[in-house]
């Protein structure tokens, strides 16, 4: 683990996401207010976390929907918020989705290891991850981190 500026890593991990978005044809606003904010993580664990955390609300959004990427500060922590429009997370799965090989994709189309792969990389930076319903429709995943 190093210190890490995770703005660029967002920026670039959406950057490099943008065909998934035209091709599922959905639209994403980025609200990061700053242009630097420090963690002392692990740079290609971060990345794995947004870029499967993305992947997954494209999955789960329809055409024109639209996903939040909201990173916020306080002063010890920073919060990243990923939210969609999809179908949100039935209220029988909330506490399943950090699971090993827990999925609702079909067969072939998911491991059920992704979630379960972040929550841990979250854990290991001492940290902490949540989801919750979104009003009227979608979900949303909040990670907190500690700053240095």
């Amino acid at each position: 683990m190093k210190t890490v500026n995770i703005i660029p890593l967002i920026k670039n991990a959406i950057s490099l996401l943008e065909p998934s978005f035209k091709k599922h044809q959905v639209k994403y606003i980025a609200k990061i207010d700053s242009e630097t904010l420090h963690l002392k993580a692990d740079n290609i664990q971060l990345t794995q976390i947004i870029f499967n955390l993305i992947i997954n609300a494209i999955y789960y959004s329809k055409p024109n929907d639209l996903i939040v990427i909201e990173l916020t500060e306080t002063e010890h922590n920073m919060c990243l918020k990923i939210s969609d429009q999809g179908e949100g997370v039935p209220a029988e799965n909330i506490d399943k989705v950090f699971q090993p090989f827990f999925t609702t994709k079909p067969v072939g189309e998911g491991s059920g290891l992704g979630l379960s792969v972040v929550h841990g990389i979250v854990t290991s930076h001492k940290g902490s991850i949540t989801v919750e319903n979104n009003t009227p429709q979608g979900a949303t995943f909040i990670i907190n981190l500690p700053k240095l």
